[in-house]
């Protein structure tokens, strides 16, 4: 075929799209979403949102809800309050964190339960779990003396310590897996806080940090570590907190701040397929609720934004944001 026609063919597919507009797959707007494409469950206090495939899982107390693409949706409910969801591809069910009644497994029919009394745990309150490419299931169950983190595989469970592990702490704030490697925040000797990545058998400590624990941590796709944390040299350090987004990537930490006066009080994050961080946080007169930073800038929800306290804030496969507040679910799309 001759190039000049195939070449015509090419702009003409491109110009038949919506709008006149080209579209390259994979290759999201940079432009920024605040308004609201759909809103759903409204007066219901949504705490967790967890996708597969296209349909989702979110929780309202002890309570997981199931919704397929036609809309239907189940339900079931847990022994405790439901904390963390994570689905697992290898045997495709759902891992859920509770309360007070350990590691919960749904299979689709049924509920299973981990707990100390039949599995070992070191506690039955479950704070975060997350699933590996492998089909691991990996949980944090810890407290300042206790716990620490551990991983099931399906038929065992392994409980990393200080005693047979480069823990520093059993205590951990924060963890997140991408690319098969585990990324935690962990305290470390006296008031520091380390992060570290897990790789197989190999544990390398990225970085220590100071001020009070974090609140959260998500990662970006270019080996960004991003998580909120007093910004401050040790917890006590000042009058009043001062909760800024840092970023630690090719051995630099950076901090984020917003605003230059401590106006701040960042508490959950989530990043998107821009790795543009999406963060809520505690209502006040001075800012917004919602705000994202594109990794040069910020970008403040405008003041019509509902101001509903956010739980949770959760990406799709289609870069849509979706936002679990105390009066139900705002999707964002962008």
């Amino acid at each position: 075929m001759n190039l000049r026609i195939l070449f015509l063919i090419v702009l003409l597919f491109f110009f038949s799209c919506e709008k006149g507009e080209i579209s390259y797959p994979g290759i999201y707007s940079p432009q920024i979403n605040f308004e609201i494409s759909e809103s759903l469950l409204p007066g219901t206090s949504v705490k967790l949102i967890e996708f597969i495939d296209g349909e989702y899982y979110y929780s309202v107390g002890k309570e997981i809800f199931y919704t397929k693409r036609s809309g239907q949706t189940s339900s079931f409910e847990a022994d405790s309050d439901v904390l963390s969801m994570a689905f697992n591809e290898k045997d495709k069910s759902l891992y859920f964190g509770t309360y007070s009644s350990g590691l919960g497994k749904y299979d689709g029919s049924k509920t299973r339960y981990y707990t100390i009394e039949n599995s070992g745990l070191p506690r039955n309150l479950i704070r975060q779990v997350e699933c590996d490419e492998s089909g691991n299931i990996w949980f944090n169950s810890s407290a300042s003396k206790i716990g620490g983190l551990s991983k099931y595989d399906g038929e065992r469970f392994t409980h990393y310590l200080p005693s047979n592990s480069q823990l520093p702490d059993n205590l951990i704030y924060c963890m997140q897996i991408l690319n098969g490697k585990i990324y935690i925040l962990s305290k470390g000797i006296e008031t520091a806080r380390v992060g570290i990545e897990i790789n197989g058998n190999h544990w390398k400590e990225l970085f220590v940090s100071g001020g009070c624990f974090p609140t959260d941590m998500a990662l970006g796709s270019t080996g960004s570590i991003f998580y909120i944390e007093d910004s401050r040299e040790y917890c006590g350090g000042g009058l009043f907190p001062d909760e800024v987004l840092f970023e630690f990537v090719n051995e630099q930490k950076t901090i984020h701040r917003e605003h230059e006066a401590f106006n701040d009080l960042l508490y959950i994050l989530s990043t998107d397929k821009r790795d543009y961080v999406w963060v809520a946080k505690f209502s006040s007169d001075l800012y917004e609720i919602l705000t994202v930073f594109d990794g040069e800038n910020w970008h403040e929800a405008p003041k019509k934004f509902p101001d509903d306290f956010i739980n949770c804030i959760e990406v799709d496969d289609e870069n849509n944001v979706w936002i679990g507040t105390n009066n139900g679910i705002y999707v964002l799309n962008q």
